[in-house]
């Protein structure tokens, strides 16, 4: 009889399991303004490719680089501008894909200025003064004053009754831990009296030479002196011509 041809048939079967749920890991707990910065998207399955997207395209520039197997995003040198994101990441292989849910970077930044404001320079004794500083930043920045470098507040706003000693140079400091930077701005406050009085040789004053004029007034710093359109400065008390 005949012989008949056997052939043998093999069929393969794949078996893959679907991907999970990507998520996006950080280098850092805080990304702050002019580090480097990477964001990796972890994910369990059989993965054949990694793709980011930040503003929903493809990353593109020199300030950007992926790993050889593009699963880790590094950012050169953030700006709290251009890289907030939203940074989203994907995997997939020939039967399935996912995506990690969007990741928005909190970009640390400042101070960039400290600003004393809404503050005028000179009060009577009793007045109400209230010194105000501000500073862009992030987290927001922790300010100290000094006045003549003693320390008076541990707070962006402060108020104080006018006197005499309060008088002087006031300090505002802010700064960010997060950064490590800090801005420096000073203000210089007088307190004047309510009354100016002169020596009674004021009047026979001008008539002689040699005349000495003093000024009694309850004052600090000591107002300037002037005749006409010149000014002679806050140096003393006693002004001689």
């Amino acid at each position: 009889g005949k012989k008949k041809n056997q052939h043998s048939h093999f069929l393969s079967i794949l078996c893959t399991a679907p991907l999970s749920k990507p998520t996006i890991l950080t280098s850092n707990n805080t990304a702050v303004e002019t580090k480097d910065f990477s964001l990796t998207c972890n994910a369990t399955g059989q993965i054949h490719a990694y793709k980011w997207f930040i503003n929903g395209v493809a990353p593109a520039g020199l300030r950007i680089q992926l790993s050889p197997d593009r699963r880790t995003l590094t950012l050169r040198s953030l700006t709290r501008r251009v890289n907030k994101g939203p940074y989203v990441c994907e995997i997939e292989n020939p039967f399935y894909r996912n995506r990690s849910d969007p990741f928005t970077l909190d970009v640390a930044y400042g101070p960039d200025i400290a600003t004393i404001v809404h503050s005028a320079d000179e009060y009577p004794p009793g007045a109400n003064i209230t010194l105000s500083c501000v500073a862009d930043s992030n987290p927001a920045a922790q300010f100290t004053w000094l006045h003549n470098g003693q320390p008076v507040s541990n707070s962006a706003t402060f108020s104080i009754i006018a006197s005499l000693s309060d008088a002087g140079t006031y300090t505002c400091t802010a700064s960010n831990s997060f950064t490590g930077l800090t801005r420096t701005t000073t203000k210089n406050i007088i307190i004047y009296g309510e009354y100016l009085d002169w020596a009674p040789n004021s009047v026979w004053g001008s008539l002689f030479p040699g005349m000495t004029e003093i000024d009694k007034s309850d004052s600090l710093p000591r107002p300037p002196w002037s005749h006409g359109t010149v000014h002679c400065g806050r140096k003393s008390p006693e002004l001689r011509i």
